[in-house]
């Protein structure tokens, strides 16, 4: 269709540019949470439990192992059609087991969730965004099972659980809208060009 070329256009170019967008501030938050944790365990002295500092440790380490390994293959300019899924597979994987070591769905790192949704209007794909905000969903599903079997001190009332549920689902919505918004830009762009170039007296037009 003449109207996706310039949406085909600029997602060729944007793509690879937003996923490595996406990763340096994947980086710059990894160091700030676990920046902020270190400071909260040793120089605050807060009650955090070596295990958690452990845990907290552990998920941090192949975070920034896939942060590094990602970066090294948009380097590369390797970018195959998987990768961006791969990539928010693994943070929500990675956000999934952080949370079920912390507080479960009582945790303040519950607001990582809504970010890796939003993350996803970046790369300009609407089916990476619905895939994303799914599983995001699924996760949230899982702390919420495992606070239900395993920590019952950490599980939240129902109406909190469809609070942030709903606030999941706007993030996606958002995200979404970005998308398209950005893919209604590019066919205005062209239907632009395309009215300039047949004007008479243009230069495009004069050559038609």
């Amino acid at each position: 269709m003449p109207d996706e070329t310039a949406w085909n256009a600029a997602v060729q170019v944007e793509d690879w540019a937003g996923e490595l967008r996406v990763n340096l501030v994947r980086g710059a938050a990894i160091t700030a949470f676990y920046g902020q944790h270190l400071l909260n365990y040793f120089v605050f002295k807060d009650d955090l439990g070596a295990r958690f500092h452990t845990a907290v440790t552990a998920v941090t380490i192949a975070w920034v192992a896939a942060t590094v390994a990602l970066h090294l293959c948009l380097g590369a300019r390797w970018r195959p059609a998987w990768l961006p899924y791969a990539a928010v597979g693994t943070d929500l994987l990675l956000t999934t087991l952080l949370l079920m070591a912390s507080d479960g769905p009582k945790s303040a790192l519950l607001v990582l969730l809504p970010l890796i949704v939003a993350s996803t209007a970046v790369r300009l794909n609407l089916n990476l965004v619905r895939v994303t905000l799914l599983f995001a969903a699924i996760a949230y599903g899982a702390v919420l099972v495992h606070a239900y079997e395993y920590r019952p001190d950490w599980v939240v009332p129902r109406r909190q659980q469809v609070i942030f549920t709903l606030a999941l689902g706007c993030a996606g919505l958002i995200a979404g809208q970005a998308v398209r918004r950005a893919k209604r830009l590019a066919r205005d762009f062209q239907d632009r060009i395309e009215f300039l170039g047949a004007r008479p007296g243009s230069p495009e037009g004069g050559r038609s």
